[in-house]
């Protein structure tokens, strides 16, 4: 369980060729692919997708689940879909790394 309220974040950030900037912000955001992944499991909430004000092909994702199981129970079911899924999209960033597993602190 994270802390604080249980709700965990995880936390990314992306640095995306230009030619797949587009196609990274479709698939990255509320109505793409790792959306659609994550809502397979029921304690999926939501990803948001930020872009760097500065460097418009820089990105972060923050993905919401109600716990820590909740994800790791969705990916550990789906792990082919999961590889094949990341595998794809590795192909659209330069630089991809997880900052790390937040407890969320919420007024909901």
């Amino acid at each position: 369980m994270c802390h604080l309220n249980g709700v965990c974040a995880y936390v990314w950030t992306y640095k995306v060729k230009p030619s797949e900037r587009s196609t990274f912000i479709d698939a990255y955001g509320p109505n793409g692919v790792w959306n659609k992944f994550f809502s397979k499991s029921s304690g999926y909430i939501r990803t948001d997708l930020l872009s760097d004000e500065e460097d418009p092909n820089r990105f972060c994702t923050i993905d919401y689940f109600k716990d820590k199981n909740a994800r790791a129970d969705l990916v550990a079911a789906n792990k082919k879909e999961f590889d094949e899924i990341d595998q794809h999209w590795e192909a659209a960033t330069i630089e991809e790394q997880f900052i790390g597993l937040f407890g969320v602190k919420s007024e909901a």
